[in-house]
């Protein structure tokens, strides 16, 4: 065989040997707890939930008058009087609570509601589960802190019907929480139109993983097939193996194209309908650069099979 065509046929082997391990790796990418959080599909920011609220309350009690002074007015306007400047004083001394509670979770909790509300600042969608924890040091950017980092601190399986719904999540919290009692969705705030519009991507999300696990599997009997074209190189086999690589190919940029569709889909609806509670999405570029790296692995290797198979039928 000749040098040129043994590098291509090398490097190419190379190259379909990187794409099963990115295609399986974001499969699998939450077994790996501490890096789980750069390979997630979309991650959901819950930590300032309920923030609106103090917000809100903020808002509305920022034009209490100050404490009124004493001024007498007979009859009738005395009382008057005595009760307008008592009903300002509770709603100002309201004001004082709500100001002191914001300030207590800023400086107790770094800035995460969440925390306060025994939930966890933030929720990672991978195709087999589900990781949480907390920003690290903050949960608010700052001068100091421009990119808060992300603690793991846990993972779970999803469901049998892939669950991919936030509420669902936030709910088994503060389940076995000991807040349980006085805090619950509904006092959140939280928009179950989130969860329905969530919920009405969880076959596209079940599809995206078998399609990866078909493509794994698919990519790995390509490069048994380019394997086999090295030890017995017949021009045959060389030809079979590039025709099996133009498939391939077309199924892991499918799949590319349907993971970066599911999410950009994904973080719109919990952008767009969480924002009002103090709830964002983001994250996936990690993720959806393995698919693309496997894709981009499996043309180039394509080519470079093809490249040889053609300059040994020359030669023949």
């Amino acid at each position: 065989m000749r040098f040129g065509v043994c590098w291509r046929l090398v490097l190419a082997i190379v190259l379909l040997i990187l794409a099963p391990i990115a295609l399986l790796l974001s499969v699998y990418s939450s077994s790996l707890q501490h890096s789980a959080q750069d390979y997630s599909l979309f991650t959901v920011n819950t930590s300032r939930i309920g923030s609106h609220l103090y917000t809100e309350l903020s808002t509305t009690l920022k034009n209490c008058p100050p404490r009124s002074k004493k001024v007498y007015i007979p009859g009738a306007g005395a009382i008057a009087s005595v009760i307008t400047t008592g009903a300002s004083q509770i709603l100002c001394s309201l004001r004082n609570e709500v100001e002191t509670v914001v300030a207590d979770i800023e400086q107790n909790v770094h800035g995460s509601f969440a925390q306060a509300f025994r939930l966890h600042d933030f929720y990672s969608f991978h195709l087999l589960s589900v990781c949480y924890g907390y920003y690290t040091p903050s949960a608010i950017s700052n001068a100091t802190y421009p990119s808060p980092g992300y603690n793991v601190t846990g993972c779970s399986n999803l469901s049998d019907k892939l669950d991919i719904q936030p509420g669902y999540m936030l709910r088994q919290d503060i389940a076995y929480s000991d807040v349980a009692k006085i805090v619950n969705l509904t006092s959140l705030d939280w928009p179950p139109k989130l969860d329905e519009q969530m919920k009405t991507l969880q076959s596209t999300f079940l599809a995206l993983l078998w399609l990866d696990i078909i493509a794994a599997g698919v990519t790995c009997c390509y490069l048994c097939t380019v394997v086999t074209v090295i030890f017995t190189y017949k021009n045959t086999i060389a030809a079979l193996a590039v025709w099996l690589g133009i498939p391939t190919s077309l199924l892991t940029i499918s799949l590319g194209s349907l993971a970066t569709y599911m999410r950009h889909k994904a973080v719109a609806v919990v952008t767009e309908l969480g924002a009002p509670v103090g709830v964002a999405a983001g994250g996936g570029w990690a993720f959806i650069g393995l698919l693309w790296a496997a894709f981009s692995a499996e043309s180039l290797g394509t080519v470079l099979l093809w490249l040889a198979q053609r300059t040994t039928s020359k030669c023949d």
